[in-house]
C-alpha cells in the first residue's frame, strides 16, 4: 500500500478509538451506579428496662456499596452535628439518630433509628421522725414514709420493708448489721411496707426491737435509688419494786428487783422524801443506804423511779417505818426488870410485867408483825 494512503488511514482509527472508547467509560460510569449504598446502625441491646439505656451508648453507623464505592459516612443525633462513622450519647433524653452514606456516584442512603437514654436515678424522699426517747431510741411505734419522683422515664416503683430482731445482749439489742445477717432466724421479725401507688410507700414498725429500714424507688428505665436507716423501738416500760427492810432504824438498806428486757436499765432513783437520788444497781437488782438519824418515829412513803436506755420510765413507792427513839424501851425494860422482881414476892402483879413486855414488843415491830401479833389474841 502506498505510504501516503496509510498515514491518513492510522490517523482516523486513532481518532475513532478515542471517541469511542471515552464514550463506552462514560456510559459505563453512569450506567452502572445508579443505586445507593446499604446502611445500617448498630448499637448495644438497651441496658436498663423497657427499652431505655441506663448507660452511655455508642451508635456505629455501616454502609457497604458495591458500585462505585463510598465516599463518605456519617452519624448524626437529629441532623445536627456529623460524625465519622460513630457517636457516644452521654447525656439524658430521647434522640432522632441519623446515619448517612455516600457512594462516588454521589448516591445517599440514610437510616435512622430511636434511642432513648435515663442516667439519673429517681429522686427520694424518705420521711424519718425524729426519735422521741433518748439518743437514737424511740419509744412509741413507728411510722416511716418513702416517695419518688422522675423527670424523664417516670417511675415504676416505689417499695420498703423492715428486717429485725429482739435477741439481746449485755448492752441491749443487737447490732442491725449482726441481726439482718443471712437468712432469717426464729429470733427476727419482717416487716412488710405497704405500695400506695408507684410512687408512694410506707411502713409502720410496732413492737420493740432493733430494725433495718430499707427500699428503693425504680425508675421505668431501671435506675434504683435506694434507702436505708435503722429503727430501734423499746416499747416497753421497765419495772422496779421493793423488798421489806431488814431494820427500821439508823441507815435502812432500800433494795429491790428490777425487771427489763429491752434497752437495758439507765439507772434508779429513791426519794425518801428529800429530793431523788441514784441507788446503786448491779444486775437485775438495786439498793440504796437511807440515814434516817434525825427522823422522827413514824411511817414514811419512800419513791422509787426506774429508766431504761430508751427512756421509758416507771415509778413505784413504799411504806417504810422509822423507829430510832430507843429511851421511851429502855424506861420500860426498867420497868420490866422492876416489875419482875416484885412478881416474885407478888403473883398479882405478873399480870402488868406481861401486858409491859407485849408493849415493848409491839412498839418494835413493823405493821406486818403487829398484824401477825394481833391475830394471835384474837
Amino acid at each position: 500500500m502506498d505510504r501516503c494512503l496509510k498515514t491518513p488511514l492510522l490517523l482516523s482509527l486513532a481518532l475513532l478509538t478515542i471517541f469511542t472508547g471515552s464514550a463506552f467509560t462514560l456510559q459505563k460510569k453512569v450506567g452502572r451506579d445508579r443505586n445507593p449504598p446499604t446502611v445500617v446502625l448498630s448499637m448495644p441491646a438497651p441496658t436498663g428496662n423497657n427499652g431505655w439505656y441506663n448507660q452511655p451508648v455508642q451508635v456505629f453507623v455501616k454502609a457497604y456499596d458495591g458500585g462505585s464505592g463510598l465516599a463518605d459516612v456519617q452519624v448524626s443525633l437529629g441532623g445536627g452535628t456529623w460524625y465519622k462513622r460513630s457517636l457516644t450519647i452521654r447525656k439524658d433524653g430521647t434522640y432522632y439518630v441519623i446515619g448517612k452514606a455516600v457512594d462516588k456516584a454521589g448516591n445517599m442512603a440514610t437510616a435512622t433509628q430511636l434511642i432513648k437514654v435515663d442516667l439519673t436515678p429517681p429522686e427520694v424522699d424518705f420521711n424519718i421522725p425524729q426519735v422521741n426517747g433518748q439518743p437514737d431510741w424511740y419509744v412509741t411505734p413507728v411510722s416511716l414514709a418513702l416517695n419518688g419522683s422522675d423527670a424523664l422515664s417516670g417511675v415504676y416503683k416505689t417499695t420498703l420493708s423492715a428486717q429485725g430482731t429482739f435477741e439481746m445482749i449485755d448492752d441491749g439489742l443487737l447490732d442491725r448489721r449482726e441481726s439482718t445477717a443471712g437468712v432469717q432466724t426464729a429470733n427476727q421479725i419482717l416487716v412488710a411496707g405497704k405500695e400506695l401507688n408507684s410512687t408512694s410507700a410506707y411502713i409502720k414498725v410496732t413492737k420493740s426491737g432493733d430494725y433495718l429500714v430499707s427500699g428503693y424507688v425504680e425508675d421505668i428505665a431501671g435506675n434504683r435509688t435506694p434507702v436505708e436507716t435503722r429503727v430501734v423501738l423499746d416499747l416497753d416500760a421497765p419495772l422496779v419494786e421493793f423488798t421489806s427492810p431488814d431494820q427500821y432504824y439508823g441507815n435502812i438498806e432500800l433494795s429491790g428487783p428490777i425487771s427489763e428486757m429491752n434497752s437495758g436499765v439507765a439507772g434508779v432513783w429513791i426519794d425518801s422524801g428529800k429530793g431523788w437520788k441514784r441507788a446503786n444497781v448491779k444486775d437485775s437488782s438495786w439498793s440504796y443506804l437511807w440515814a434516817t438519824e434525825g427522823l422522827k418515829d413514824d411511817d414514811y412513803i419512800i419513791l422509787a423511779r426506774v429508766m431504761d436506755k430508751a427512756g421509758n420510765l416507771s415509778n413505784s413507792s413504799t411504806k417504810v417505818t422509822v423507829v430510832n427513839h430507843f429511851w421511851p424501851l429502855a424506861a420500860i425494860y426498867g420497868i420490866l426488870i422492876s416489875l419482875g422482881l416484885v412478881a416474885m414476892y407478888d403473883p398479882r402483879r405478873r399480870a402488868l410485867m406481861e401486858l409491859t413486855l407485849m408493849t415493848a414488843r409491839y412498839a418494835h415491830m413493823d405493821n406486818s408483825a403487829r398484824h401477825l401479833e394481833r391475830k394471835k389474841y384474837d
